[in-house]
């Protein structure tokens, strides 16, 4: 019995130094492999350190790592609300002041009938006719003779301190007279010891009755008072009145009263 328990102390003995050799060789490269391992990682063993149990698989490592993500839709981190931001707020402070706000979008004009308004008539001016009796050359006109004649017309004495022939309804003027010496006035108190190389009959168109026989009352007083005076009568030209002249001043009268009748028309 002695040799087979000799031999298998001797077989223990190998088995259990070839163990220890081995156990320990593994325990030496795991150790190696570990250092080298720890150089190049911080935080979480490596894989080589965990058993099998402790390993994380394939998908659990997948998670782990964060990938650039090439998808054109916005990638909002879980640890950030998805809270739309109301830009309506009058609160706007934490936007950089440099930042411009965009401008309002125009508001559509709707179109608006454009209101048309009527043009305003063209004024036609008043149109002045005047006769002058004058002195003959190396004359005067005196004033008592003037004073006869006025009384003769029955002239009044108005506004301005001139004569005038008063319209029937008892205010609005047909014509005046006026001096030809300025200021163009009368003196009512030395009319009768006045002198003065003649004086200016005038009256203005359109007045308070046909200016045809406007004209005529006018006509027909300055030729009275011409033949009191023994004077001429004169246009205002100063250039002594004819039938050629007298014509035409009838014509402009005619002329003009149509204008005014056109006027009116439109």
């Amino acid at each position: 019995m002695e040799p087979d328990i000799l031999r298998l102390v001797l077989l223990v003995f190998a088995v259990v130094s070839v163990f220890t050799i081995f156990m320990w060789d593994k325990i030496r490269r795991r150790s190696k492999d570990e250092s080298e391992v720890m150089m190049g990682f911080n935080g979480d063993a490596p894989d080589i350190l965990l058993d099998d149990k402790q390993k994380p698989s394939l998908n659990t490592q997948a998670k782990k790592m964060t990938l650039p993500s090439f998808s054109s839709k916005k990638v909002v981190p879980k640890s950030y609300p998805k809270t739309k931001l109301d830009y309506s707020k009058k609160d706007l402070s934490f936007v950089d002041d440099d930042i411009e706000e965009p401008a309002p979008a125009a508001a559509i004009e709707e179109p608006v009938d454009e209101v048309v308004t009527p043009k305003e008539k063209p004024k036609l001016q008043d149109k002045i006719i005047a006769l002058s009796v004058i002195a003959e050359q190396g004359k005067m006109l005196s004033g008592q003779g003037i004073q006869d004649a006025i009384d003769e017309e029955k002239l009044q004495f108005g506004d301005m301190k001139i004569f005038h022939r008063i319209h029937k309804d008892g205010k609005s003027v047909v014509f005046s007279m006026i001096n030809m010496v300025e200021p163009g006035c009368f003196e009512l108190d030395t009319l009768a010891e006045m002198e003065t190389p003649g004086i200016t009959f005038f009256l203005q168109l359109p007045g308070p009755q046909d200016s045809m026989a406007m004209f005529s009352d006018m006509l027909f007083t300055v030729e009275r008072f011409a033949s009191c005076l023994g004077a001429d009568v004169v246009d205002g030209r100063r250039v002594k009145l004819t039938k050629s002249t007298l014509q035409t001043m009838q014509d402009e009268i005619v002329q003009f009263d149509h204008e005014v009748r056109m006027q009116a028309q439109l």
